[in-house]
Parts: C-alpha cells; structure tokens; sequence
C-alpha cells in the first residue's frame, strides 16, 4: 500500500524541534528517575554498609542514567539524547581549572599534604559529605557530568546496536506474483504541539515557575519545597478541602515536590498522554486527567483530613491504567505496539518501586490507576455499544484507520459510517471513507465521499489525484464521472 509524504516541515521548526528534544533528553538524564537513585542508595546501604554515601550516590547515578537512557531509546529518540554530555562535561572542566588555581576556602585541598597529588580529585570525586563546604556543590555538579555522560554513551551504544540488528536481517524474495494496485494511502496527521498533553505539562511547568519565584529562598522552592508552602498553593490537605477548598482536588494535581519530582512526572506524561491522546482525542486525556486526580484526593480527604500531598503522578497512572483498560478489555491496538509493550513494562517497574519508596502517597497512586481503569472500562462498554457520541469520534477514527492498514476496508467503511453519523460535518471521515470504497473499487461512493470531504474544507492533494483517477476510469459510472467532473447537486 503506498503512503504519500508529509511535506517537510520548516527549517526553523525543525531546529526549534531540536532544541526541545536536547532539552528534554538534558533533563532525562541530570533528573530522571531520581527517586530510584535515592532508594536504591537506602537499599545499598543496608546490604553492603561498607559503602560511602559518595560511592553509592555514583553507583546509582550510572544505574539510573543507563535506565532513563534506555527508556528513552525504547519510546522516542536517540538523534539528540547522545549529545547530552556536551553541556554538564565542560563546565566540570572549566570549574576544575579555576579550583586548581584558586582552591575554595575551607576545602578538603587545604587539608591535604602538599606532597600528595590527588587534592583535585578528592575534592571533586570523593569529598566529605558530612562537611559544609563548597565540595559538596562540586560533587553534585561531577555527578551531574558523570550522569550524562553514561546517559550519552548508552544512548549512542542502543542506537548502534539497533542499527546492525536491523541490518542483519536477510531480505526475503518477493513474490513473482504482483498484487492488485491500491489507491495511494495519506498518512494520519500527526499530533500537533498544541496539544492536551503539552498543554498539560506547560500548565504544570508554569505552576511550578511561579511557586519557586514566589517563594522566599529559590534554591528550597525549587528543590525542597516545604508543607506550608505546597499548601498556600493548592496542595492536597483533607481538613481544607472538605471545608470551602473543594479546588484543591484538581489543583494538587499541578503542584510538585522539587524539580526532581516534576521532570520525572512531566517526562512520563509526555510518554503515555502522548500515545493515550492518538487514540482517544484530548478532550478524553483532559478528562481523565482531572478525574483521576479527584477520585483519590475525595477519598484521601475523607481517611486521612491532616495529611499533604502533591504531584501528577495519580493522574498519569490514571491515564496509563485508562490506556491499559482500552488496549487489553476494548483490544484497541496502540501504534508501535512494540513500543508500547515497553512503555508499559517500565511503566509497571517504576510503580513497582514506587510502592516500596518512603514518603511515596501508594494511596494516590493506587487511587490514581483504579479511577483511570475503571474509566477506561465504562469507556470500551459505551464504544463497543455504537454509541453514536462525538467523544468515541477519534477512537473510531483510530480504528478505522487501523483496519484499513489491515486491508479490512468492510471494517473501515462500518466504523466510518458510524462517525459520519456521529458527526456529518468532519470532513476527515468522509475522505477515509472514500478511500475505502475507492480501495474496493465502488467508484461511484468513493467520488462522492472525496467530494464531500473536499466541499466540507478537506484538502489534500491525494484526493485530487484520486478523483482524477475516478474519472479516467473505463468503470466509473456517467453519475459518477459527472459528480466528479460537476460537484455536488
């Protein structure tokens, strides 16, 4: 089956795209999975004590940059992630240089024995913790480096190995027997920036923005935010919520517990919304959202009235177990179900962990992803019971389009015909549909399906040529060739 091209975008999109992915890859690998880092240090400490807190805090830098770089290899793209060392290696270089000509007072080097040669390395690599001094802020920017470093290298190591497995694979024979010719297929459009998701990650970046310029000290607002702060901006708090804050059960949704805490949530909407939003539209992820944020935080409030709580990870586990309910009980296939095979798999380690982690609200979460499930559930009864609303028009869609990859144009043209009612003026519909007819040679219907989609605001150069093709053809029906020829009456 043939597939047109998109045009290529812009240059200036395409560099402003760049940007965007180096920087979201920047902070995959300085932030992501910090909660994993900092319990499995806990979990070092007690099987092998002899450790320091510098060696384990290392050891599980490596660790979870290789595992975020993995993730993101698995579920995106490793064209930037790979040249993510770029930014943290030389400002190590450069303050290394300064210190070794102007050692911070109170360092470790003035310590040392002047005889001894390894005062730059012990300053930046194995330092005190214990101590106050400016080797402690060196050792979190060394860490920092070494964490992008393995993050690039094992980026750029999954994306070679990816390329010679591919390459390994013998090309099997084509048939001497040719197929019968197919109608060109556009591909589906994809999911514009402007979208729930986005629009749900910039709402929470700017909350958190705002909270950090608000508060009286910026390196606590912006790392360790405290209760009363939280709480002044919409935090979760039972005792207020049931009386007269009712807001709180959606604003929590949008506060975070440090920056660590938002680039991990912002970084696993951005993967599950994404692919959640293809299939179900975003007025659907919007809901869920919000939905799943309430359930949890009404029944919270209700057990435990003194308790603080904040974060969007209720909600994203809403929308995972939304996703999980439509994929597996509506078998609503995903794109790249490869890929989201994997998705999920991390998805369910990280939950895994994040129940054994301390100071983790398991309420919410569990809370979270029963409410998503249960919506997900209420929401494949009502599509598989044809119901002709507006809200199933992009699932439809989805499927749709699925069934005609599948070459199952009877299927394609049942669900059509099913938006077409739900909705007779989207214009997208009627051009698939269309194609559909046109695919199973029903000229007459796929003429007036492109035209209807055409005087509906539909433009797209593939239907034109198509209904060139309608009208050269020695089937075509007079009605037909005239509807084309004439437009509609």
């Amino acid at each position: 089956m043939a597939l047109l091209q998109e045009g290529a975008p812009s240059r200036s999109f395409v560099i402003a795209r760049t940007i965007a992915a180096f920087c979201l890859n920047l902070i995959a690998a300085t932030s992501g999975l910090s909660s994993l880092g900092r319990d499995g240090s806990r979990l070092i400490h007690v099987h092998w004590p002899w450790m320091s807190i510098v060696q384990r805090q290392f050891l599980m830098s490596i660790v979870c940059a290789a595992l975020a770089a993995f993730c993101v290899s698995k579920f995106w793209s490793t064209t930037t992630a790979k040249w993510v060392w770029i930014v943290p290696l030389p400002f190590l270089l450069v303050r290394m240089a300064i210190y070794s000509v102007h050692p911070t007072p109170g360092s470790a080097m003035q310590s040392l024995d002047p005889g001894l040669h390894y005062g730059l390395w012990r300053h930046f690599f194995s330092p005190d913790l214990s101590r106050d001094y400016q080797g402690f802020a060196d050792f979190v920017v060394t860490t920092v480096t070494v964490r992008a470093t393995i993050y690039s290298l094992t980026a750029w190591a999954l994306a070679r190995w990816e390329r010679s497995r591919l390459g390994d694979h013998s090309i099997e024979p084509t048939s001497d027997q040719t197929s019968p010719m197919k109608p060109a297929f556009w591909p589906a459009p994809k999911l514009p920036w402007f979208s729930a998701t986005n629009l749900l990650i910039g709402i929470n970046l700017a909350v958190f923005v705002a909270m950090v310029v608000s508060g009286d000290s910026f390196f606590s607002s912006f790392f360790f935010p405290g209760s009363a702060q939280l709480v002044h901006w919409g935090a979760y708090q039972g005792a207020r919520t049931l009386n007269g804050e009712p807001w709180r059960l959606i604003t929590g949704s949008f506060l975070h517990w440090g920056f660590d805490h938002l680039a991990t949530n912002m970084i696993l909407l951005w993967w599950i919304g994404r692919i959640t939003e293809k299939i179900v539209g975003p007025l659907v992820v919007t809901g869920v959202y919000l939905f799943a944020s309430i359930g949890p935080a009404l029944l919270k409030a209700a057990l435990h009235p003194l308790s603080v709580s904040a974060g969007a990870s209720a909600s994203i586990l809403g929308i995972t177990g939304f996703l999980i309910a439509i994929v597996f009980h509506g078998k609503v296939k995903p794109p790249h179900s490869q890929m989201f095979n994997w998705r999920l798999a991390i998805f369910i380690f990280l939950f895994l962990v994040a129940i054994i982690s301390p100071n983790v609200d398991n309420f919410a979460h569990v809370g979270g992803f029963a409410t998503g499930l249960l919506l997900g559930l209420i929401f494949v009864n009502s599509l598989r019971a044809s119901s002709p609303h507006r809200i199933f028009l992009p699932t439809r869609l989805f499927e749709a389009r699925n069934a005609i990859e599948k070459e199952d144009y009877v299927r394609a043209i049942e669900q059509f015909q099913v938006c077409v009612e739900a909705d007779p003026k989207a214009a997208e519909p009627h051009a698939l549909l269309g194609y559909s007819f046109h695919a199973l040679q029903r000229y007459d219907d796929a003429a007036r399906e492109y035209k209807l989609a055409q005087a509906l605001g539909y433009t797209n150069e593939v239907i034109n040529n198509h209904l060139h093709e309608i009208s050269n053809s020695s089937v075509t029906t007079e009605d037909g060739k005239a509807m084309v020829t004439g437009g509609l009456s």
